[in-house]
């Protein structure tokens, strides 16, 4: 039903018949002829379409305006000989617009590129152009070509291309050459680096991240990686690259910055929606950069959630506080250090645990800016209360509730993301592996090691964006109960309630029959969705998801089975607002079902952002 509404809402209007039965208004807009282009396609961007749309009748001008937009749209397409009329009827005080098109023969494409410098290959060149030789000629094609040549010779050294492009019609053979002329001058190199708006110590982070030095060949994607290595270090509320092309093949560069507050507060509160719970939450922050030591950074986090069942009972508390400080060019260059310590208050279904933590820890790109890598021990002391009655003494045992938890473990982390946006991506690629090891050289009580991927690809087809995924994780030894894995819910498997889709406990407490979810020591997480984006309402982008989620998080050690997950299937709608993506899910689970009804295997998730 929602999903209706949002159609109708976002779908185009109605003409308006003027409320004075006198005046004349435009009532339609015919096409008639056209094969190439959809008559769907044409209306929409016609000045006469508005005006029907308002209730207002055809202006002549403006049919003659629009007689000139259909026929340029046919000759972006290469129906250079298109011919388009149009007339308006009249019956009564209603008008008809009808434009007729005789769309005559499509040219092929050749292109010609001339002026190439010696360090550009052809084939580099003409790898840029989608518009091959022989196929039917598209303009848009033709366009899209023309930065990306200017900037594959600049790439080369040559700071001052010049770049003439034209379509050159032969009628007579069917042919329209698109030729693309380059004028590259002569080869540059960089200049002297002047730094302007900084000093000191942030002087210095700038100038080692420079990813040239006078005297360089000119290269434009150094100047880019200096302006992401620049604005990554996160200190500056901008920075502006500028070159002097004045002075032939020599290319000055200017940096100017300006500081960013040293100060910060941040506040926040939501609210969740799952299957089984509703949840409230609040969040808050500051941080602080000392001003005789710009290249640290003080900060505090807090985070408090509520968590109830939809009776509006069994109260799940979680809270914690976190103390940080970092350190950029820690060392050596790029590397940043972290030192944090804080306190957890944690209630989940089985038991509630409390107690301190801290962690060290180091991160560094892997000479690409896309691949970096973190290393670091973390350690945590929890004592855990009010357990769940529906654990005996034999299970608490085994998940180690009997006393308190004492976990000192080292992290490594690598990372390879060549995603076009991190947090709405349209392609690219996303590949992550962490390793735990618990160890009492950590200063633990428990041996185990811990292995993540998370592997996650984005492939456009058109404006939809079809995301895939594979995660999964395995502990092998001693498995900490605060460790144990769990899925499901509205960021992952969409099949099922936040956490329970896991081991769980089952029996009977004062004379209730329950079961509480406990976690297992692998899980694996796979699935894919198309993303569509349908229409606006209200001026904000509205669009439909369809997904298909699967994935099993088992009791016993090596029992994943590949061809028996979990799998859900079901379509989603979501609203961007103010930047901010809500998405609404519908879950239903096709294998594997609890019991028999679409009732009792339907899932409704609220969540904010993109699922992976």
């Amino acid at each position: 039903m929602v999903l209706v509404l949002a159609v109708g809402c976002g779908g185009p209007r109605h003409a308006r018949r003027p409320e004075n039965a006198e005046l004349v208004w435009l009532a339609s807009i015919q096409v008639v002829g056209n094969k190439a282009i959809d008559t769907d396609d044409l209306v929409p961007g016609l000045a006469l379409d508005r005006a029907r749309r308002d209730g207002h009748s055809a202006d002549p001008y403006q049919l003659s305006l629009d007689i000139q937009r259909i026929k340029n749209a046919y000759t972006r397409l290469g129906y250079f000989d298109a011919r388009v009329e149009g007339q308006i009827n009249r019956d009564d005080n209603a008008e008809t617009v009808v434009f007729t098109v005789v769309e005559g023969p499509r040219l092929h494409a050749r292109v010609e590129i001339v002026g190439l410098p010696p360090e550009v290959a052809e084939a580099a060149a003409r790898k840029l152009i989608k518009l091959r030789d022989g196929e039917l000629f598209d303009y848009e094609k033709y366009d899209d070509a023309k930065e990306p040549l200017k900037l594959l010779v600049e790439e080369a050294g040559y700071a001052h291309v010049d770049l003439y492009a034209a379509v050159t019609v032969d009628k007579s053979r069917g042919v329209a050459v698109a030729s693309y002329a380059l004028e590259p001058g002569d080869r540059a190199r960089f200049g002297e680096v002047t730094i302007v708006g900084v000093a000191g110590d942030l002087r210095g982070a700038i100038e080692v991240r420079l990813t040239f030095a006078p005297g360089d060949i000119y290269s434009r994607r150094a100047l880019v990686e200096t302006q992401r290595a620049i604005d990554d270090l996160g200190r500056f509320s901008s920075a502006h690259i500028d070159l002097d092309r004045t002075q032939g093949q020599i290319v000055p560069v200017k940096i100017t910055v300006t500081e960013a507050d040293r100060h910060e507060i941040k506040l926040g509160a939501g609210a969740g929606y799952e299957p089984l719970t509703y949840e409230a939450r609040v969040r808050g922050g500051a941080s602080y950069v000392p001003a005789d030591y710009p290249l640290w950074m003080l900060a505090a986090d807090f985070r408090i959630a509520e968590t109830y069942d939809h009776d509006l009972e069994n109260p799940q508390a979680k809270a914690r506080i976190l103390f940080s400080a970092l350190r950029y060019d820690f060392l050596r260059p790029r590397l940043t250090g972290e030192i944090a310590v804080g306190l957890d208050y944690l209630t989940v279904e089985a038991y509630t645990s409390k107690g301190p933590e801290a962690r060290l820890g180091v991160s560094f790109p892997l000479g690409r800016r896309w691949l970096t890598a973190r290393i670091g021990w973390a350690f945590t002391y929890l004592d855990f209360t009010g357990i769940s009655g529906f654990l005996d003494a034999r299970t608490r045992r085994q998940l180690g509730l009997g006393g308190n938890e004492r976990l000192g473990r080292f992290d490594q982390a690598v990372t390879a993301d060549l995603r076009d946006d991190a947090i709405e991506p349209h392609k690219g690629w996303f590949v992550s592996l962490r390793v735990t090891e618990g160890t009492p050289y950590a200063g633990g009580a428990l041996h185990y090691v811990e292995l993540q991927p998370d592997l996650r690809f984005y492939v456009p087809l058109g404006r939809v964006v079809l995301a895939l995924r594979l995660r999964g994780g395995a502990i092998v030894g001693d498995v900490p109960v605060t460790e144990r894995f769990f899925s499901g819910g509205a960021q992952s498997h969409r099949g099922f309630s936040d956490r329970h889709l896991a081991p769980s406990i089952s029996g009977m407490v004062d004379g209730r029959t329950g079961s509480v979810p406990i976690g297992g020591r692998e899980f694996v997480e796979t699935g894919g969705e198309l993303r569509i984006p349908i229409g606006h309402v209200w001026g904000y982008p509205v669009g439909v998801t369809l997904f298909v989620d699967g994935g099993d998080v088992p009791a016993d050690a090596d029992s994943i089975d590949p061809l028996n997950l979990h799998w859900a299937v079901g379509p989603g709608l979501s609203w961007k607002v103010g930047g901010v993506k809500i998405r609404l899910d519908a879950g239903y689970r096709v294998t594997r079902q609890s019991e028999p009804g679409f009732l009792a295997n339907q899932t409704l998730h609220l969540g904010i952002g993109e699922t992976f």
